[in-house]
């Protein structure tokens, strides 16, 4: 046979069966004859690592054939020079001359070649299931890489696969095309040409990527530069810009960011706003999970007006601000009922359900794991879709719930303190909420329920953390506060800790899911919130448990929560 002696070109179904191929492609007549399926004719890509790249990468480093981007573009990522050629990696594709080639090959076809299949084969171990609602997969076949998205799609791959094969030469090689993916991101957006393109979107998603798998500065202040430079991308190019399939994508995944992001600084987010919800999917079904983000936007708006309120508000000024807070919160917790209720009514089958942990559960070890598993029983989910929605809810609700007792704590406060000064007439709940209106005299004693007189907000805000001490300081009685023994009853809404421990049970699949790291990643903002809503309840053995696995986490691949600067209880999203 011509061709590569030991190698044969037959199909993968003749080969197994140990006869003649006619070699037609793309399925061959044998097969057809045969009334068999044909197995193609591509090869699998696997990658030898020999023992000469289990070396310190220090230790082998050479001179990068990468050009070397100006010194001012990041003084903060220093990496060591190599001063001889590293050992040559062995395989059916040889790594070394894919990540030095790629900067001298002038012949475009054998560079795509060589790029092709260092992303196929990280899309290989990083999403094992085709996921496709993930922009990622769309990366090997995809028709235009620019410098930038090139650097930066080499510097997650390389990194990736050197910590697969325990290869410290190949996570080294990642930081240089990590620098190089800085240079050209900068070239990029000064020029027009390129600055509005998705490929230069695509780059600084993959730069967020690798600061959350690498973070090699050890700090969290690139990822937040990288954040803040994205948002202003994709703010800047308005919401009718993301409608075809790769920006449509890019859009999606960037939105999940951004909102989770808004929520942990308590500040606004541009996708809170009508055309952002509307505009990016006018050629695109919106999935259900998708409206739940629709809400969790406007929650993070509504926090952040309430954290700019100034503290120099006059008592009268707060109290209204809280109950017309707590107006509004009612009208989300109602919407999140309203489509959870969709949610199932929609699913084909069961949401989730539980079983037996199957061995992850009890590999999290706690100071009191001699009195047995913390979770014994697991969730289960129909996919990883699903399982994302159930802990997105969850941790919503978690948050939305936080706030709302923590405003009806502060109005009871207050009440204390007005009650040693003169009573006064009790005001009706619509004056209260109305912010003061002339008209206070009707509905006085009428009992309120959550839904009543409470229209649908253009913006919903969200719950309240406030420290009693800053508390504005009650030196004469105020009459809205007379409203809040009408205030709808919190019920089991005053307890987090059922919610947050679903999310802890829901973890397992996650975490073992044939998703990699994908199911990985769709934890860690739901196990963040569970974790703090946990502090608070005495549920002690719960979060230290939710303290372990967050932990590991970071040592599978998510290294930046290793370098977060507080602890991990730290409340970020809950009020405290």
């Amino acid at each position: 046979m011509v061709g590569v002696p030991g190698r044969s070109k037959a199909c993968k179904t003749c080969k197994q069966r140990k006869i003649a191929c006619s070699l037609e492609k793309p399925v061959c007549k044998v097969c057809i004859k045969s009334n068999r399926e044909c197995g193609g004719y591509q090869r699998e890509r696997v990658f030898i690592l020999d023992a000469r790249t289990q070396k310190d990468a220090v230790a082998t480093t050479s001179k990068s054939s990468a050009p070397a981007p100006p010194k001012h573009v990041s003084p903060t990522y220093k990496y060591p020079v190599r001063s001889q050629p590293p050992p040559e990696l062995q395989g059916s594709i040889s790594l070394r001359n894919a990540y030095t080639s790629l900067w001298t090959l002038q012949t475009p076809t054998t560079r795509a070649v060589y790029r092709e299949q260092i992303i196929s084969e990280f899309l290989h171990s990083f999403l094992p299931v085709a996921n496709p609602s993930s922009w990622l997969s769309l990366l090997p076949s995809h028709p235009h890489f620019t410098s930038a998205l090139e650097a930066s799609s080499l510097a997650v791959c390389t990194a990736h696969l050197g910590h697969l094969h325990a290869s410290p030469a190949l996570v080294h090689e990642s930081l240089k095309f990590y620098i190089q993916a800085l240079w050209e991101l900068q070239k990029a957006l000064w020029n027009e040409n390129l600055m509005y393109r998705d490929e230069t979107l695509a780059a600084c998603m993959l730069l967020i990527m690798y600061e959350v798998t690498e973070c090699p500065d050890k700090t969290i202040g690139a990822w937040e530069g990288h954040m803040k430079g994205c948002a202003k991308l994709f703010e800047s190019r308005g919401p009718e810009s993301f409608n075809d399939e790769f920006g449509h994508r890019l859009f999606i995944s960037f939105r999940q960011l951004e909102i989770q992001q808004a929520l942990a600084y308590r500040r606004s987010t541009f996708l809170a706003s009508p055309e952002w919800k509307d505009a990016p999917w006018k050629s695109h079904p919106k999935p259900l999970w998708q409206e739940l983000l629709d809400i969790e936007s406007e929650l993070a708006s509504g926090i952040a007006g309430v954290y700019a309120n100034p503290t120099t508000s006059t008592p009268e000024q707060f109290v209204i601000l809280l109950l017309d807070v707590l107006k509004r919160s009612w009208v989300v917790d109602s919407q999140l009922s309203s489509f959870y209720a969709r949610f199932q009514a929609e699913a084909p089958g069961t949401l989730y359900w539980s079983t037996l942990s199957q061995g992850f559960n009890h590999t999290i070890k706690t100071s009191t794991s001699a009195e047995g598993t913390v979770f014994p029983l697991a969730f289960q989910f129909p996919d990883l879709t699903t399982a994302h929605t159930c802990l997105l809810y969850w941790a919503i609700t978690c948050i939305l719930w936080s706030g709302m007792s923590k405003i009806y704590e502060i109005l009871a406060f207050m009440h204390m303190q007005a009650q040693a000064s003169a009573p006064t007439k009790m005001t009706s709940l619509s004056a209260a909420m109305g912010k003061g209106t002339s008209d206070t005299s009707s509905s006085s004693d009428a009992e309120v329920s959550p839904e009543a007189e409470l229209p649908t907000p253009t913006e919903s805000d969200p719950p309240l953390s406030s420290p009693k001490a800053d508390l504005p300081i009650l030196s004469k009685p105020v009459p809205e506060l007379s409203i809040l023994g009408h205030l709808p009853p919190l019920l089991h809404r005053t307890d987090v800790s059922p919610t947050a421990k679903n999310i802890c049970q829901s973890i397992e699949y996650c975490m073992t899911s044939p998703h990699g790291m994908l199911g990985t990643t769709a934890a860690v903002f739901p196990l963040k919130v569970a974790i703090e809503a946990l502090c608070d309840t005495g549920c002690e053995r719960e979060l230290e448990w939710a303290k372990g696995v967050f932990s590991l986490i970071g040592g599978k691949g998510v290294q930046i929560l290793e370098h977060l600067g507080s602890e991990v209880e730290k409340k970020a999203y809950l009020p405290g």
